[in-house]
This record gives structure tokens, C-alpha cells and sequence, in this order.
């Protein structure tokens, strides 16, 4: 029964952590049409940022020795943090949110340096850019080990540790948290006026620029508000795994998996993006926990097969089913569309009428029609 909650709270976890790069992707691509393949720039800027800011703050704070080297010394440095932290609830919470808030300012500078391409390039080469971008950041985080911890890593502070809770509990309350209020936010950024001009945007730009529409601005806002989204996600899945490793923020987990979920779930559509993510991370983790059970079944390494699963659902999604689950359907507006519907209900009325009146003058100029004739023949 324990393994049963623990591998659900997993499941969960993921989900919420990788629902809201998902949204970030389908904010981008589904709603404006910018094919960012650079997701995991963003993702891996809140990452770094949360692997290199709270941990020296706190030390600071909690006067730890300024002689230490934070990154060979981190294991130490972050168990005395934690330890001072349980017992200061207040300064806990502060420090997460300045983390996170900080993770998202990092997110949309970078967002903001990803838009100049992104809006002067296209299709391919945009593509090209992207990757590039996010594979440069994940390089620079293995390699440059002040930023966090290179190779290796670092360790980050458990700032819920003061909650007399579950790990998992705690994990699930912050992150499935987080994830709720971005959904939220999110939603209700995509139904107002600046969803449907992002709609109008990414289905014929040149028509939104004639009606006077700065439509570069709207992409360089939404390439920088989107990072800024996918940015708190590396934030918080830093903090669920307490570390930083640079060597896990791969395009393959953080780009290519976010497009097979709003794929999967239909792009323009924030509840199908929920279910491609929810479907998408069940077969994820599934793999992942029992890849190594099945093994034998294979021919290779059953490392592989998560990529080669993805490979497959993509597919046969793209094969059967290219608008996804739920496909993204038009946006009526409450006013507009209740007028539209009774001036349409008139008009059907009204042509009803005209027919009928039409019928009628039709059956009585039949009628006319032979005894004019016979009065002619018989003056």
C-alpha cells in the first residue's frame, strides 16, 4: 500500500512540475505560433538561479564561515542552513519566495534575449537558434561550476522543512500549488482580449499588423512572460529534488517532452494540454520506475526506452490523431455570442416568413394563371 501512495505522489509531482513548462510551451507556440524549441533555456535559467541564490543568501544570514567554498563545502553549508531554517518558519517562507520570484525574473531576461531571434527568424532556422541557446546554457551550467556545482552539482536548502510533514506531502503541497495558480493565471491571460489578438497573431499576422497591431511587441511579450513561466519550473523541480545538477536540464526532458504533451492533448487548448501532461508523465514515470523489471523483454539497454516511447506516441499521434485530444475550439464571448445567436434566431424566423409568403403568392398566381387563359379563349 506504501508503495502504491508513493509511486502516485510521484506521479503527481511530475505532473504539476512539468504542467507548467507545458503551459509556458502552449502560451508560445499553441496561442501565438512561436515554435520554441528552446525550452529548456528557461527551465535551466530558474534552475541555476535557485542552485546559486537562496543557499549563499542564507549563509550569509546564518553567518556560516565566509572561508568555505559553497560548492566543495555545500553539503555542509546547506545541513546547517536547514537545521537554522526549521526552526524560522518566516524567514523559510521568504526565502522561497524570493527564490522563486527571482527564477522568474532570470526566466524572462532570458525569455526577452530569446525573443530578438525569434522574431526575425523562421520555421527552420529559428528552430536551429533555439536549441542552440538552451544547449550553450546547459553547457555553461556543466562546466562552469560557481554557477551550480557543475558536474556534480549543488545543494540546495529545504525551505519547508519546518512543516511537520511527509516529504512527499511537502513536495506536493508546493509544487502542485504553484502548479494550480499558474493554470489559473494562465487561463485567464489566454480569455482575455490579449489571448484572442495572440490567436490572431499566430493565425495571419499580416491581417493583426493592418488593423494597427504592434505584433512584434506581442511576440517579444510573450516569448519573455513564457520563459518566465518555464523558469519557475526549474525553480521548483530543484526544490523537490534538493540539487541543482546542470547535467539533467537535457533538451529531451525539457523541450522534447513538453511539445509531445500539448501534442498529445491538442496545442491552443489549456484543458488538453492538462491531459497530455497528466498521460504523458503516467507513461514517463511509469517507464522510468520499471524499465529495469522488464529488461529482459528487450534486445538493448532499457535506458533507451523512454526516448523510444516518446518516438513512438508522437507518431501515431501525429498519424491518427494531428489536432491532438481535445482540439482547440473557436472562442465565443458571452455578450457577442448571445446576440449573435438571437440575431441569428431572427433572421431564421424572418427567411421562414418570406418563404411561407412566398409559397403562398406562388400557389395563387398558379391558380390565376388558367382562368386569365379561358377568358381569353372564350371572350
Amino acid at each position: 500500500m506504501a508503495s502504491i501512495v508513493s509511486i502516485i505522489t510521484d506521479i503527481l509531482i511530475f505532473f504539476a512540475i512539468y504542467l507548467i513548462p507545458a503551459l509556458a510551451l502552449n502560451m508560445i507556440y499553441g496561442y501565438t505560433g512561436l515554435p520554441n524549441f528552446g525550452l529548456a533555456l528557461s527551465v535551466a535559467g530558474g534552475a541555476y538561479l535557485t542552485g546559486f541564490l537562496p543557499g549563499r543568501l542564507a549563509a550569509w544570514i546564518f553567518h556560516i564561515d565566509p572561508s568555505l567554498n559553497y560548492i566543495q563545502d555545500s553539503v555542509y553549508i546547506i545541513r546547517t542552513i536547514n537545521m537554522s531554517l526549521q526552526s524560522n518558519p518566516l524567514l523559510s517562507m521568504m526565502l522561497l519566495l524570493l527564490t522563486l520570484a527571482s527564477a522568474v525574473l532570470v526566466g524572462m531576461a532570458l525569455g526577452l534575449v530569446a525573443s530578438y531571434p525569434a522574431i526575425r527568424l523562421r520555421g527552420t532556422y529559428l528552430l536551429i537558434v533555439l536549441i542552440a541557446m538552451a544547449e550553450m546554457t546547459r553547457l555553461i551550467g556543466y562546466n562552469y561550476e560557481p554557477i551550480a556545482g557543475g558536474t556534480l552539482g549543488v545543494s540546495v536548502p529545504k525551505m519547508l522543512g519546518w512543516l511537520n510533514l511527509p516529504v512527499g506531502a511537502k513536495n506536493l503541497m508546493l509544487v502542485g500549488g504553484s502548479a494550480a495558480i499558474v493554470t489559473i493565471l494562465v487561463e485567464k491571460l489566454l480569455r482575455s482580449p490579449l489571448g484572442r489578438l495572440l490567436r490572431a497573431i499566430r493565425d495571419e499576422d499580416n491581417v493583426a499588423e493592418s488593423l494597427g497591431k504592434d505584433i512584434v511587441r506581442f511576440k517579444m511579450k510573450v516569448m519573455t512572460l513564457g520563459s518566465g513561466v518555464a523558469a519557475l519550473c526549474g525553480a521548483l523541480h530543484s526544490l523537490y529534488l534538493g540539487a541543482t545538477v546542470p547535467a539533467a536540464y537535457t533538451r529531451t526532458d525539457w523541450t522534447f517532452w513538453p511539445w509531445l504533451m500539448i501534442m498529445i492533448g491538442g496545442k491552443g487548448n489549456n484543458r488538453g494540454v492538462i491531459i497530455g501532461t497528466f498521460l504523458a508523465i503516467v507513461i514517463k514515470r511509469t517507464i522510468t520506475i520499471y524499465k529495469y523489471s522488464v529488461a529482459h523483454f528487450f534486445p538493448f539497454d532499457p535506458v533507451w526506452l523512454e526516448r523510444i516511447f516518446m518516438g513512438i506516441i508522437l507518431i501515431v499521434i501525429m498519424t491518427i490523431r494531428p489536432e491532438g485530444i481535445l482540439p482547440e475550439k473557436p472562442i465565443y464571448l458571452r455578450g457577442i455570442h448571445k446576440r449573435e445567436k438571437e440575431r441569428e434566431s431572427w433572421m431564421s424566423s424572418l427567411r421562414s416568413r418570406l418563404r411561407v409568403l412566398s409559397n403562398r403568392i406562388t400557389r395563387a398566381s398558379n391558380t390565376d394563371i388558367p382562368k386569365n387563359i379561358a377568358e381569353e379563349q372564350n371572350p
